[in-house]
């Protein structure tokens, strides 16, 4: 019984990988490629447990499909955007044969080295116990596995009628007279040759790239995560090597949390070269205190048209938010604070009749001033933060002060 491979990782993992048996001559069947396209295909391949036996016992079919318990199932990848998980019975298949390279007399026996060998063939690799799960070694001899699958791939299988007319007149001559296919076979297509590889892979790995190179790179990464609004990213030298530093801007949020630090860095490692260290960095806000003096209606009451003009620059929350004008989405890397939009969102709020002033500090910046400027800028990688929260002072504030009203 031919054993499986066993190889060690560089972080002490284990990963056993079997070659299946002639599929570099004829290939192995893939079915439901759809309008020509190989990467929607299946494997004709199912792969099962089974008692050690003689002859080993099959899986169970139950009427409609094989046993959930003894089937493994196929993935395209166990590492990607869809995971497998340390516990899930999946395998993968990788290009090419492993088999016997050479071997080293050792007195009655031989040592015999299996190595990857040949570039054509299907090998099955089972997962390492961190992706994918790993087949129980510790039975005696392990885990035994029956493999059942069809070989015979490309166009040369599109027989046309009639052509299939040869059977085992042992197994079925006494009550089979003879055999036929009215109807021609389709959808048997070729492997892309090399050629083609050439010419369509490029565009085809530039559309969605999982590799990280430039900073830009880094960045884009980044922002693929649903909470990530925007991110930045830059090279820094420390000392020996260059050290890739990313900044997230996360979605409706004002601080960076350990949970989505995490998220970016694991995110991170998916993409960033091999000896390249990454750190994610918390954004450099530009902490923002504001004094506004409003001037209200005579036919409004300023206890009433206040709240609503705090409403507008700052939201609600609960069942129904409402985003505010210093929404933490509404400022990123860069965006300055602009006096004209913060004065048409007070203005646009029933009851006031103008802002008379402005007043502005930036926390450990300047201190108060007249904002009579048209934007405040901040630097490309601050964002402006103003929060308004009485236990976080520090994320900046805003105070309102009527004038006039009934």
């Amino acid at each position: 019984m031919p054993r499986a491979v066993e190889r060690s990782g560089s972080n002490g993992s284990i990963a056993y990988l079997h070659s299946l048996l002639d599929p570099e001559r004829e290939g192995l069947v893939w079915l439901g490629a759809r309008k020509g396209d190989l990467r929607t295909a299946l494997p004709e391949l199912r792969l099962a447990e089974v008692t050690l036996a003689s002859p080993p016992s099959p899986p169970k079919w139950n009427g409609s499909q094989w046993d959930e318990h003894d089937r493994w199932d196929w993935r395209r990848a166990l590492l990607g955007v869809d995971s497998s998980q340390p516990e899930d019975r999946h395998f993968t298949l990788d290009d090419g044969i492993w088999t016997r390279v050479v071997g080293f007399p050792r007195g009655a026996d031989e040592l015999v080295h299996r190595d990857y060998a040949l570039g054509g063939g299907v090998t099955v690799r089972f997962g390492d116990g961190e992706f994918g799960a790993v087949p129980d070694p510790t039975s005696s001899p392990g885990t035994v596995f029956e493999a059942t699958y069809r070989l015979g791939n490309g166009s040369r299988g599109n027989v046309g009628p009639d052509s299939l007319v040869v059977f085992d007149a042992t197994a079925l001559g006494a009550f089979v007279a003879a055999v036929t296919n009215p109807l021609p076979a389709t959808g048997g297509i070729d492997s892309e040759t090399l050629d083609d590889v050439r010419r369509f892979a490029p565009d085809a790995f530039r559309a969605v790239t999982f590799r990280a190179v430039r900073p830009e790179d880094y960045a884009e990464a980044a922002e693929r995560l649903d909470s990530v609004q925007r991110a930045g990213a830059s090279f820094r030298w420390t000392g020996s090597w260059l050290t890739a530093f990313t900044t997230p801007d996360p979605r409706g949020a004002v601080t960076l949390s350990a949970a989505l630090r995490a998220e970016v860095e694991d995110q991170l490692d998916r993409f960033r070269q091999a000896g390249r260290e990454s750190h994610v960095l918390d954004p450099v806000y530009a902490d923002i205190d504001l004094e506004i003096d409003v001037c209200i209606e005579t036919s409004s009451y300023g206890g009433e048209v206040i709240p609503q003009v705090l409403i507008a620059l700052l939201g609600t929350r609960g069942p129904v938010p409402r985003r505010g004008f210093f929404d933490p989405d509404n400022f990123t890397f860069g965006d300055a604070l602009e006096r004209s939009r913060l004065e048409a969102v007070i203005q646009s709020v029933p009851g006031v009749r103008a802002v008379e002033a402005m007043r502005i500090r930036r926390r450990g910046f300047f201190d108060w001033r007249p904002f009579a400027e048209l934007f405040y800028a901040v630097a490309p990688d601050e964002v402006i933060r103003l929060q308004n929260d009485a236990e976080h002072p520090e994320r900046g504030t805003l105070r309102l002060f009527p004038k006039g009203g009934a």
